[in-house]
């Protein structure tokens, strides 16, 4: 029946180490893991365990097996016989002296035979079709801030990328996934599963062995090169730095559940208990991971032995530096159970463990882990003057002691040393137009409005010195409300009766008008409307804080490049992460970024 087989050019690439050998007691292993998991129905239709055969003069093995499978219907909520659908499930091997190519349908359990292979190296995988005629057509990006508000991920697609692409702020991204236009060929690549998918019609078993025989002849005669990737964050040897690693914040990214649940991969979601297992509305639980999370050591007789990150939910989340990546682990989350379409279950930490929803930074802060691999961003620590001109100093800083001050009903302004009052007292002057916005979902604390200028003002106090709690807040702040810079009209509108109004803090009322400075509203709204259809018209975001010296930031920079100790290290290390994805964002979107400070 093998000779029936269509298969695409489409597989999952491994190296296989020289100390792994597989034979037909490790195949049979395999096969029954994988049906089992699958819950196979009846006999394999096709079973072949570690078989010989020689193409184009090279040996190789080879095992298939094809089954059928019972799975669930999304729609209803019990396993009624009558209405399970029947589905057919293969799996086929190949393997080469120094590697194996994997290709499947709707096989799962396959993590127990994996974690004996490495993946495809990520510089390796992501060039090895690269030659001086090829077209990059598509990149899919993902972002390696720390902000829990940055665009986590973007595709871009054209002709070829290389002759269109902008690289502003590219070193803050990683290629996760291309498709390459290639020797008259198309083909794509995930870079973070090692899968190659060359397009095209599918064809016969004898066909895909040619085909993989190809590819791994590429493997084996590969040679380092310089290509338009480079721009982007590149890749270290994790196995060369993991013994050095001292993780200091982990943010977890749940976008591949939401896509599978989307998508209906994942169906449900159980917790089992003493009392049992119950249904639980599993993306209440993950709004309380999605922000940065501290990352403490725990030791013994002076050596780090363990890093936990904590919760609201569970004080057990334990981050594992293992020999080949790194991993998270909770016995409580270990009894969250995510169930597929197909029926089987995994527990949430298997599975944000194999899709790597996470990104971790260290205490040497040009290295973070995301994808499964290390990387790093060279320009950080080599750009401090670069970061420290976006930071404007004002000594008015040193003296505020509220972020709006205290109100009373009779209150026509915000108080004296607030940062509100600042920010008013230095850039009321520099608009026609001046709005506070604060509260009411707003897209800035103060808005200033030119006839050739929209610029977002947002405050943020804190009684702490290099605080990257904070700083995460109003980065967060700024990333969110880019896009009101140029809103719809319909969005100005909305805001007309709000801004008419006095402002007026939870529990207080005042006489604190919401336009600071021009005419009336609707001459507001009007400015508002016709300067952002200018095409030039300049757009800005100022941060405004009192934690941050500029000197003192500068100082600390300057001994994070060498090697210092100095006590708020991990918070500098994350402010400069959460700094750099801000500035790169303006760039990329042709903002001009500030950030107002103590000198």
């Amino acid at each position: 029946m093998e000779e029936h087989l269509l298969l695409n050019e489409n597989a999952y690439l491994y190296e296989k180490p020289k100390k792994f050998k597989l034979n037909k007691v490790i195949i049979s292993k395999l096969f029954s893991q994988i049906s089992k998991k699958t819950e196979k129905e009846g006999r394999f239709l096709i079973d072949i365990r570690h078989s010989s055969k020689i193409v184009n003069n090279i040996p190789i093995n080879y095992s298939i097996c094809v089954f059928k499978f019972k799975s669930k219907p999304s729609f209803v909520d019990q396993a009624f016989e009558e209405w399970m659908e029947t589905k057919i499930a293969y799996f086929v091997l190949v393997e080469f002296e120094n590697y194996v190519v994997i290709t499947k349908k709707n096989i799962s359990g396959l993590n127990e035979f994996t974690k004996n292979l490495d993946t495809i190296d990520y510089e390796v995988l992501s060039t090895l079709f690269i030659d001086i005629s090829t077209q990059y057509e598509k990149l899919g990006l993902k972002n390696m801030s720390l902000s829990d508000k940055a665009i986590r991920s973007k595709t871009m697609e054209s002709n070829d990328l290389q002759e269109n692409f902008s690289t502003v702020g590219s070193s803050n991204y990683i290629v996760d996934n291309l498709r390459l236009s290639t020797d008259g060929s198309k083909i794509a690549l995930s870079l973070n599963t090692s899968r190659v998918n060359k397009f095209g019609t599918k064809d016969n078993l004898e066909s895909f062995f040619n085909w993989a025989q190809n590819v791994v002849q590429k493997l084996e005669t590969y040679s380092p090169n310089n290509t338009f990737l480079n721009v982007f964050a590149q890749p270290v040897k994790y196995e060369t730095q993991k013994n050095d690693l001292i993780p200091v914040a982990i943010l977890f990214l749940f976008n591949k559940i939401y896509d599978d649940f989307e998508n209906n991969i994942l169906t449900d979601c159980v917790i089992e208990s003493d009392n049992g297992i119950k249904k639980i509305n599993l993306f209440n639980y993950l709004d309380q991971f999605q922000r940065l999370l501290q990352i403490e050591s725990q030791t013994i007789d002076g050596e780090i032995v363990q890093y936990f990150a904590r919760t609201t939910l569970t004080d057990d989340l334990q981050i594992r530096i293992n020999e080949k990546s790194i991993t998270i682990h909770s016995n409580k989350l270990n009894k969250v159970k995510l169930i597929t379409n197909s029926g089987y279950s995994r527990s949430i930490t298997e599975y944000i463990n194999s899709s790597n929803q996470f990104i971790i930074n260290f205490d040497r802060l040009e290295l973070v882990y995301t994808n499964k691999k290390l990387f790093r961003d060279n320009r950080l620590l080599g750009n401090i003057n670069y970061f420290l001109n976006a930071f404007l100093p004002f000594e008015e800083l040193s003296n505020v002691n509220s972020e709006k001050g205290i109100f009373t009903t009779a209150s026509i302004s915000f108080s004296v040393n607030s940062c509100f009052n600042f920010v008013e007292s230095k850039f009321i002057g520099r608009h026609d137009f001046f709005v506070c916005d604060d509260l009411n979902k707003e897209w800035a604390d103060h808005i200033g409005i030119s006839t050739d200028t929209i610029s977002f003002y947002h405050s943020k106090y804190k009684n702490v010195g290099f605080s990257a709690s904070a700083f995460q807040d109003i980065v967060g702040q700024g990333l969110k409300n880019i896009s009101n810079l140029s809103p719809r009209d319909y969005q100005l509108d909305s805001k007309q009766n709000i801004w008419s109004n006095f402002y007026n803090p939870p529990g207080t009322t005042t006489n604190i008008s919401r336009l600071r400075n021009g005419s009336n509203i609707d001459d507001l709204l009007e400015t508002y409307k016709n300067t952002i259809k200018n095409p030039n018209f300049n757009r800005e975001i100022y941060l405004v804080v009192n934690f941050i010296s500029k000197e003192g930031l500068r100082d600390r920079l300057e001994k994070l490049r060498d090697g210092e100790a100095f006590s708020e290290r991990n918070e500098v290390i994350q402010i400069l992460w959460f700094l750099s994805s801000f500035l790169s964002v303006c760039a990329e979107q042709g903002i001009k970024g500030y950030i107002c400070c103590k000198p």
